[in-house]
């Protein structure tokens, strides 16, 4: 999911889109996916479960950053379908109320 974010954004930079994008922050932000992305693969199963939902909750304030640098576009969530319904819908949650947050503070 980092790996597959980050490629996704990175992709998005490179391709044309509208004004009121910062792509050198949003190529920032993106990228920070890769590590984690190979430190998850580097450990694999040994990766405890507290590791993965700390990692998702780091991810929240991720995707909020990229609603302010991609200008408050449309935002894609995703869970992992690795975890039970009650932490994807956690998740989402969290997700959600970083993004307005952020944007909150944007307008402000």
């Amino acid at each position: 999911m980092f790996g597959a974010g980050a490629i996704m954004g990175l992709v998005a930079v490179v391709l044309p889109h509208g004004p009121g994008v910062n792509t050198t922050a949003w190529a920032l932000n993106s990228s920070l996916g890769l590590p984690v992305c190979a430190g998850l693969l580097a450990i694999g199963s040994r990766c405890p479960a507290w590791l993965l939902h700390a990692l998702l909750a780091c991810a929240a304030p991720e995707v909020a950053l990229g609603v302010v640098f991609g200008g408050g576009g449309p935002v894609a969530l995703a869970t992992s379908f690795f975890s039970g319904s009650h932490v994807n819908t956690s998740s989402i949650a969290l997700t959600a109320g970083v993004v307005a947050l952020v944007l909150r503070h944007a307008e402000a």
